[in-house]
Protein backbone atom coordinates (compact mmCIF):
# COMPACT_ATOMS: atom_id res chain seq x y z
CA UNK A 1 0.00 0.00 0.00
CA UNK A 2 2.87 2.43 0.72
CA UNK A 3 4.08 1.93 -2.80
CA UNK A 4 1.04 3.73 -4.26
CA UNK A 5 1.27 6.75 -1.97
CA UNK A 6 3.35 9.26 -3.84
CA UNK A 7 4.36 12.29 -1.79
CA UNK A 8 5.10 15.32 -3.89
CA UNK A 9 8.46 16.88 -3.02
CA UNK A 10 8.34 19.98 -5.26
CA UNK A 11 6.50 21.79 -8.01
CA UNK A 12 5.97 20.44 -11.49
CA UNK A 13 7.22 22.29 -14.53
CA UNK A 14 3.67 23.11 -15.55
CA UNK A 15 2.89 24.70 -12.18
CA UNK A 16 6.02 26.84 -12.38
CA UNK A 17 5.18 27.97 -15.92
CA UNK A 18 1.66 28.96 -14.85
CA UNK A 19 2.95 31.03 -11.93
CA UNK A 20 5.63 32.73 -14.04
CA UNK A 21 3.04 33.55 -16.72
CA UNK A 22 0.68 35.05 -14.15
CA UNK A 23 3.48 37.18 -12.69
CA UNK A 24 4.44 38.39 -16.17
CA UNK A 25 0.82 39.37 -16.93
CA UNK A 26 0.58 41.29 -13.65
CA UNK A 27 3.88 43.06 -14.31
CA UNK A 28 2.76 44.15 -17.78
CA UNK A 29 -0.52 45.42 -16.33
CA UNK A 30 1.36 47.46 -13.74
CA UNK A 31 3.65 48.95 -16.38
CA UNK A 32 0.69 49.98 -18.53
CA UNK A 33 -1.11 51.51 -15.54
CA UNK A 34 1.89 53.62 -14.46
CA UNK A 35 3.16 54.51 -17.94
CA UNK A 36 2.15 58.19 -17.97
CA UNK A 37 2.70 59.00 -14.30
CA UNK A 38 5.87 61.04 -14.94
CA UNK A 39 4.29 63.05 -17.75
CA UNK A 40 1.24 63.81 -15.63
CA UNK A 41 3.45 64.94 -12.74
CA UNK A 42 5.39 67.31 -14.98
CA UNK A 43 2.18 68.78 -16.42
CA UNK A 44 0.77 69.25 -12.93
CA UNK A 45 3.95 70.99 -11.76
CA UNK A 46 3.90 73.32 -14.76
CA UNK A 47 0.23 74.19 -14.16
CA UNK A 48 0.97 74.86 -10.49
CA UNK A 49 3.85 77.15 -11.45
CA UNK A 50 1.63 79.07 -13.87
CA UNK A 51 -1.02 79.53 -11.18
CA UNK A 52 1.61 80.76 -8.73
CA UNK A 53 2.93 83.27 -11.24
CA UNK A 54 -0.57 84.51 -12.01
CA UNK A 55 -1.33 84.91 -8.31
CA UNK A 56 1.88 86.85 -7.73
CA UNK A 57 1.16 89.21 -10.62
CA UNK A 58 -2.40 89.81 -9.43
CA UNK A 59 -1.13 90.56 -5.91
CA UNK A 60 1.41 93.00 -7.32
CA UNK A 61 -1.33 94.80 -9.26
CA UNK A 62 -3.55 94.90 -6.18
CA UNK A 63 -0.81 96.60 -4.17
CA UNK A 64 0.64 98.96 -6.81
CA UNK A 65 -2.44 99.32 -9.07
CA UNK A 66 -0.28 98.61 -12.17
CA UNK A 67 1.16 95.50 -13.71
CA UNK A 68 4.97 95.24 -13.54
CA UNK A 69 6.94 96.26 -16.61
CA UNK A 70 9.91 94.03 -15.76
CA UNK A 71 10.24 90.67 -13.99
CA UNK A 72 12.95 92.03 -11.69
CA UNK A 73 10.67 94.86 -10.65
CA UNK A 74 7.88 92.43 -9.80
CA UNK A 75 10.03 90.06 -7.78
CA UNK A 76 11.80 92.80 -5.80
CA UNK A 77 8.54 94.64 -5.04
CA UNK A 78 6.79 91.50 -3.90
CA UNK A 79 9.64 90.67 -1.55
CA UNK A 80 9.54 94.13 0.00
CA UNK A 81 5.76 94.12 0.47
CA UNK A 82 5.53 90.62 1.92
Amino acid sequence: MERFQNKQQGFTLLELLVVITLLAVLAVGALVAYDDVGDKAEASAAANSAVGTDTALRQFKAVTNVYPNQWDNASSSLKCNA
